[in-house]
């Protein structure tokens, strides 16, 4: 899995997002707010979808060409062509929600690992369209600054932490695996209905979320990884466990 991760975090493509990257924080107008999901659209969620999904040619080329849309936004935000730039990434992540559809009907529901795993790159969709409905300025019924943030929580904590999840029951079985990944999973639409109609639904899936991680954060301890590997997920288990907190208050 470290080679794994290694071969795909460095790959051509992700190196390529990484030089986007640093030309949209260095030379664009755009806040760090906003950066934070530009990192997960160019760098992060490319290289954890080429760890569980075979990439081709033809999905280099999509890969690519989401690159580019994103990081001309930087500065077209306000552009005519915002909006068509928008929806090239929403068809990017829509190819990438097909390979999580693909995924599981190939398989069913035989390892909720998996199913994690498919479930994070489906989630990935719905996080393409609230990025859409900001660059395109659509009346969400939130605030411009939180339906950004929404796109941000679609991308981190309902893509890349349930594939982490599903990467950590690869060599991690236990009873409280499933009960923690079924929470993770449906904890992202729990707290959006929650914001939307209700606040207790908000507090009580948010408390029950917070259950989860740290419990998430308990089982990666009694998982043997290699030590580089090991310690780096569990320092970024760990940090979750605190930040998470802010999400409670």
């Amino acid at each position: 899995m470290l080679a794994n991760l290694r071969n795909n975090l460095f790959s051509p493509i992700v190196l390529i997002g990484w030089l986007f990257v640093a030309i949209c924080y260095l030379f664009s107008k755009q806040s760090d707010t906003l950066i934070l999901l530009t990192f997960a659209q160019l760098v992060l969620v490319p290289a954890i979808v080429k760890m569980v999904v075979t990439v081709n040619k033809t999905g280099h080329v999509i890969i690519l060409v989401m690159m580019v849309a994103v990081t001309l936004l930087q500065w077209m935000a306000d552009s005519k062509l915002a909006v068509l730039l928008a929806i090239v990434y929403v068809l990017y992540t829509a190819f990438i929600a097909l390979q999580g559809v693909i995924r599981f009907l190939q398989r069913g529901f035989t390892n909720i690992a998996e199913i994690a795993i498919d479930i994070g790159l489906v989630y990935l969709l719905i996080g393409g369209l609230w990025f859409f409905a900001y660059i395109a300025g659509i009346d969400t019924g939130f605030s411009p600054l939180l339906t950004w943030l929404t796109a941000i929580h679609f991308h981190y904590s309902a893509c890349l932490l349930p594939i982490s999840v599903g990467l950590l029951g690869r060599l991690h079985d236990s009873k409280w695996y499933p009960a923690v990944v079924i929470i993770l999973l449906t904890g992202p639409l729990l707290v959006a209905i929650g914001i939307t109609f209700s606040t207790i639904i908000e507090i009580l899936s948010v408390m029950l979320y917070i259950v989860a991680i740290y419990t998430l954060l308990l089982l990666s301890l009694k998982t043997n990884f290699p030590k580089k590997q090991g310690l780096l997920l569990k320092i970024s288990y760990g940090s979750l466990c605190i930040t998470i907190l802010w999400s409670l208050l």
